[in-house]
Formats: structure tokens, sequence, C-alpha cells
């Protein structure tokens, strides 16, 4: 991972000691929300490992993608592979036969 500090704005500080205390204070908030925003990336569970259907087309987004956001489902919560991989099938079937598209939809 590259290392970004963050610098106070001058305003923001008046006094060299007190700008010195923001810059760490506003160096001190970007590490503990970067330990949670970069966490360890969560296993990736595949389209093969949940049995799911090929899609009808598809369409790739430029490389690399600056980012992605995952909404919820609307679904009861899973705690098994196996109910996870029915719930994610469930919505892939209905987005594919009900809706026309040509895999699970974007939102």
């Amino acid at each position: 991972m590259s290392h970004v500090v963050i610098d106070a704005p001058k305003s923001s500080c008046s006094s060299c000691k007190k700008e010195c205390m923001c810059s760490i204070l506003y160096k001190k908030l970007f590490q503990d929300f970067s330990k949670l925003f970069f966490a360890a990336c969560p296993q990736i569970v595949t389209r093969k490992d949940w049995d799911g259907l090929r899609p009808v087309h598809v369409s790739y987004l430029p490389r690399p993608v600056a980012l992605v956001i995952i909404q919820h489902t609307v679904t009861s919560t899973c705690n098994t592979d196996e109910k996870c991989a029915e719930i994610v099938r469930n919505i892939q079937s209905y987005h594919m036969e009900n809706l026309n598209y040509w895999d699970i939809g974007p939102s």
C-alpha cells in the first residue's frame, strides 16, 4: 500500500505548535480511517463457487475500476455458504428471467 501524508490546511491552525498538532490529528484520523477502509481483502467467491449461470453477454469496464459499491440485497441474512449461494442464484435468476438482464443487474 502506498503511504499518503495529509497536512492540515494552513488556515485551520494559527501558530506553528497548533499547526503541528492539527497535522498530527489529521494524519491520525486518516490512519484510523484507512485501517477500516483498506482492510484485508475478503475471500472472493467466484461464479463457479455459487453455481451461477453464464451471463448472456459480457461488457467489461475499463480498468482499473476506481470504486466498487455493493448494496444490500433485501434478502434474509445467510450464515452458510450454501444459503448465501442460493440467495445469489435467486437474485441472478430473477434479474435474467424477469428483468431480461444479461446477468445480475447494476444498481
